[in-house]
């Protein structure tokens, strides 16, 4: 088989597995047939070599959901080690957003809904201890984050004080207002104007309270 009937046959192959995956809605064939399309032009153009490693990557990530749990290091650090384009993390965020490559993320996530959870029992120690937590998780995120943790940390500053001056319902308001927050900033289309409706007003309106105004941003 020559080179030319080579690229044929790969080319259709390609298509034909695209194909198979746009028939299903969900997030994880799209994510798919997205990384095949460009798999198919680095055919055309002879990057025979860096197709290979982009659809091992692609296509080992399902594998890696199943067995791991969403744990995607074993396939971004292959494809990173032969290619340092960044190409296989674009795709990830764009179909997944930030939460697939920075694991620090839903940490702090599980911290504010460990917190909220305590302060609607009312439990103003386990709160104080679950305000570490918040505040570990929020400072081991990324660069990339430093606007979130600037929230996150002013949030938390004073829902401790809030606990500390037995306002407990205040400050279960507020956890409740910013537990949402990481989600939001990791999903790939962040949906603000829902969240200043069903959060930052509802909050806002009831304690008078001009956190969010004074952060700008949110």
């Amino acid at each position: 088989m020559t080179e030319k009937e080579m690229t044929a046959e790969l080319l259709k192959r390609l298509r034909q597995m695209k194909s198979l995956h746009r028939r299903y809605p969900n997030t994880w064939d799209k994510f798919i047939a997205d990384g095949l399309t460009i798999c198919e032009k680095m055919t055309r153009r002879g990057e025979l070599e860096h197709e290979l490693d982009l659809f091992t990557a692609v296509t080992a990530v399902p594998e890696s959901i199943i067995k791991f749990g969403a744990d995607l290091r074993k396939p971004r650090e292959k494809y990173s080690a032969r290619q340092g384009d960044g190409l296989f993390d674009e795709l990830l965020e764009k179909h997944f957003g930030k939460g697939v490559l920075y694991p620090q993320i839903n940490e702090l996530s599980d911290a504010l809904t460990y917190l909220r959870s305590s302060l609607l029992k009312n439990n103003s120690e386990a709160a104080l201890e679950c305000l570490v937590e918040v505040r570990a998780a929020n400072s081991a995120l990324p660069e990339i984050f430093s606007r979130l943790q600037t929230v996150i940390a002013a949030a938390a500053d004073k829902i401790e004080t809030l606990i500390q001056s037995g306002e407990i319902e205040h400050a279960c308001d507020l956890a409740d207002a910013v537990h949402a927050l990481p989600e939001i900033v990791s999903s790939p289309s962040a949906d603000w104007r829902s969240f200043k409706k069903c959060f930052v007003k509802p909050y806002s309106r009831k304690w008078q309270d001009g956190f969010f105004e004074e952060l700008k941003g949110y």
